[in-house]
């Protein structure tokens, strides 16, 4: 909760002169009603895509831009870690190639 609307809630409280139990009733009252949205992580089908093409960086900033704006902090983490991971692998792959098959007489 902000601090903002933290201070508007005490006010409203006080101005209504309500005790601390009432408090904790409509606290309680209201986590019922409005429970926390489970955060989704990334579906199997995007993991694997971020692996395997990394590379267009652009538009996996404007995509991960989009999950952080709309809050999906979870969707968000997910992604750049597999993009990370995306990078890793194709490094290694390069250099594996590379080494056995390139550089084979050195």
């Amino acid at each position: 909760m902000t601090p903002a609307i933290r201070q508007a809630a005490n006010e409203e409280f006080n101005r209504r002169k309500l005790s601390l139990s009432q408090i904790r009733k409509l606290i309680a009252r209201h986590d019922t009603q409005f429970p926390p949205k489970k955060e989704e992580g990334l579906k199997i089908q995007y993991k694997i895509l971020l692996v395997i093409c990394p590379i267009f960086i652009v538009i996996h900033g404007l995509i991960a831009g989009r999950m952080l704006a709309m809050g999906e902090k979870q969707k968000w983490k997910e992604y750049w870690i597999y993009i990370c991971l995306g990078y890793i692998t194709w490094t290694v792959a390069i250099i594996l190639f590379a080494k056995y098959f390139l550089f084979r007489g050195e």
